[in-house]
């Protein structure tokens, strides 16, 4: 079972838990999907486009250096963006702690840790626009996810 914390609460052995960590985005993002059938295009969020540059799947050596970049992401409205990368341990296959340098930015990196062949660590880039003007209008995220092999 995944654990999620929200807040001062921590949800684990909880068959809801492994979307709860999605659910601001979902939420967000239908959201500006019902005010696309009321609003004009321009009145409207659109989500931001998230962009992993580079490889996309790496094979690695224990201790090297592992560059992630957000390269050419964009939102379509023009709006500031802020990336958050983040180690999405259930769908790969090391058991670690992975600690992402400048997680907050465009350019990051990690090392590699220690791991046996074949084991894969997988990184989500969230890239959320801020659209925060009025209160009915919020921002959204797109993820996009890069799967390391090692």
């Amino acid at each position: 079972m995944d654990t999620w914390i929200d807040r001062d609460t921590t949800y684990s052995d909880n068959a809801y838990a492994p979307i709860f960590r999605w659910r601001t985005a979902f939420q967000y993002d239908f959201q500006a999907r019902m005010d696309w059938c009321v609003k004009p295009h321009h009145q409207a969020n659109h989500p931001p486009v998230a962009v992993c540059s580079g490889q996309q799947t790496q094979d690695v050596v224990a201790g090297s250096v592992v560059h992630l970049s957000a390269d050419g992401s964009s939102d379509p409205d023009g709006d500031a963006l802020s990336y958050h990368w983040v180690c999405y341990p259930e769908a790969g296959t090391f058991q670690g702690d992975i600690t992402i340098h400048h997680a907050d930015s465009p350019i990051a990196r990690f090392i590699a840790p220690p791991a046996t062949p074949g084991t894969q660590i997988h990184i989500i880039l969230a890239v959320t626009d801020h659209r925060c003007t009025t209160p009915d209008t919020l921002p959204e995220e797109n993820l996009q996810h890069s799967s390391l092999t090692r």
